[in-house]
């Protein structure tokens, strides 16, 4: 804030009383005017830093949901994948319990596809578990 005072002179040398002192502000120009909201370049300096914070924390909390949910979901995933190879599993052993079975699985052909079969199951559990890791 500044304050201004004037005196008069004249040209035989004399001089008038000072005035009452007057105070004033002197702004910066400005560089966009929006009604009432006059802004400078510090001003908007300040804006564009504030708006390029938050954009990147938006950006961060973003990712941090979507690499929990990603987690979240892989836990889910994995359970379901011990449960469907719990089933397939039982399902086999029931497939080779069936009484025509058997006695068909003495035949090597029976006995070997079912073997087949169950270490299929562990392959699959044992990829799909090492894939999800992956993932997380």
């Amino acid at each position: 804030k500044y304050f201004l005072r004037a005196t008069a002179h004249d040209a035989l040398g004399a001089e008038s009383l000072a005035t009452a002192p007057q105070a004033f502000t002197v702004l910066a120009p400005s560089v966009i005017s929006f009604g009432f909201v006059e802004l400078g370049w510090f001003d908007i300096l300040i804006i564009v830093i504030l708006l390029v914070i938050t954009g990147t924390s938006l950006a961060l909390w973003r990712n941090s949901v979507k690499k929990q949910r990603r987690g979240l979901y892989g836990i889910v995933a994995a359970r379901d994948i011990e449960k469907l190879s719990d089933l397939l599993s039982a399902n086999i052993k029931d497939l080779s319990d069936i009484p025509s079975i058997k006695n068909a699985a003495d035949t090597p052909d029976i006995g070997y596809l079912i073997g087949i079969m169950n270490e299929n199951v562990a392959k699959m559990k044992k990829y799909l578990k090492e894939e999800l890791k992956k993932l997380k």
